[in-house]
């Protein structure tokens, strides 16, 4: 995908004023449910993602992620959450992966539809296969994996991502809460949806785990949305 070329002189200043306006008038749009649906309504008539932001804090999770930042979605789905960074977080770079090849394809499908104005990709993998660099990114984010991820295998990825992110990058970390007896309308939902039964860990134990891995907790809130218990926790990786 081609790249606006480097500007200089006048016309710099005159950019950074347009990205400058761009910006403020992105941090002005009402971030809500009914926002959302209508952008993903008006890219896609599948009812599983134009309603998600119903089920999932998406509008709470956009605010976390910085605008103009290049961004990785690891597990990517279908590609709702990536569609609305390009959407409303006007990333510099795009990128997402999941090991499903169907979903893989619909997000595809899907960004093509939005058409993110920066390079991006969607790719069918998992971290290991993924070509890229993580540490070329300013935010990482996990939307509804962790529990996907084999038990014993939760926490050496998360040791992983730390080792390699760039100091200063964000991980965004959205779950859902063990600690809450709701858990199970979440493992019934993905026994029908995704014909297994994930591993849920609580906000405090992912929290606790984030920390030992030397990982700075900036934020951490907790939400539920119909009978969903879910927790973001936002996560710096610190300097060496």
């Amino acid at each position: 995908m081609r790249q606006r070329p480097k500007a200089s002189g006048t016309a710099a200043v005159s950019l950074e004023s347009e990205r400058a306006g761009c910006q403020q008038e992105m941090e002005t749009v009402q971030l809500n449910q009914d926002t959302l649906m209508g952008f993903l309504r008006r890219h896609s008539s599948r009812a599983k993602t134009v309603y998600r932001p119903l089920i999932c804090p998406f509008d709470e999770l956009l605010p976390h992620v910085p605008l103009h930042s290049q961004v990785l979605d690891i597990g990517c789905g279908g590609g709702a959450w990536m569609s609305l960074i390009a959407g409303f977080r006007e990333p510099s770079r795009l990128d997402g992966m999941d090991p499903d090849t169907v979903a893989a394809d619909e997000a595809r499908l899907l960004l093509g539809k939005v058409s993110p104005r920066c390079p991006w990709s969607v790719t069918t993998g998992d971290l290991h296969s993924f070509a890229r660099p993580v540490s070329e990114y300013d935010v990482v984010t996990m939307v509804d994996v962790l529990h996907h991820i084999p038990p014993a295998m939760q926490w050496s990825t998360l040791a992983e991502l730390h080792h390699s992110m760039k100091p200063g990058a964000l991980l965004i970390l959205k779950d859902i809460d063990r600690a809450s007896p709701l858990v199970l309308f979440n493992k019934l939902h993905d026994l029908l949806l995704a014909g297994e039964i994930g591993f849920e860990r609580s906000a405090d134990a992912a929290a606790s785990e984030l920390a030992r891995l030397q990982f700075e907790v900036t934020a951490k809130s907790h939400r539920r949305l119909w009978w969903y218990p879910h927790y973001t926790i936002v996560a710096r990786r610190a300097a060496n």
